[in-house]
């Protein structure tokens, strides 16, 4: 009976250094989470979402300086429109500008209503299938958030 408690006490204190230890593993693998900078994209086929999400962008990189990585805006089906020979392009355009979000449209949804990219701003980015390019930005990491 005192060789089994003796067994039970030696064992106990032998797994307090590796308990230590996987805390102290924990704790930096969480402080290199926070010091590592997180890349985000949010896709949207509804026009009058995309402002919103620009001041989102904004807002968080106000928020985390630094720390915020790409943000990324891939817009699909007739939101592409938008940035169409549309007044409201160009201001959408300055406000992603200024809050360092790379505006991404479906060039699927573009062929779909006929839209050529050489009547678009330069300033804009382009990928084959948006659907595709989130879920493979998701894979790579990226924080996605769809609407």
């Amino acid at each position: 009976m005192k060789k089994t408690f003796l067994v039970i006490g030696l064992l106990s204190l032998l797994s307090i250094p590796t308990s230590l230890s996987a805390q102290n593993t924990l704790k930096q693998a969480a402080v290199k989470h926070l010091d590592t900078k997180s890349n985000y994209l949010m896709t949207t086929g509804v026009s009058h979402y995309i402002a919103p999400m620009i001041m989102t962008a904004a807002e968080m990189r106000k928020e985390q300086g630094g720390n915020l990585g790409k943000f990324e805006l891939v817009i699909y089906g007739e939101a592409v429109k938008v940035f169409y020979k549309n007044p409201k392009a160009k201001d959408l355009l300055k406000q992603a500008k200024k809050a360092n979000v790379d505006i991404i449209l479906c060039e699927f949804a573009l062929k779909k209503f006929e839209i050529s990219k050489n009547d678009l701003s330069k300033q804009l980015k382009y990928v084959d299938n948006a659907f595709k390019y989130s879920l493979n930005a998701q894979r790579e990491g990226y924080i996605a958030l769809g609407l």
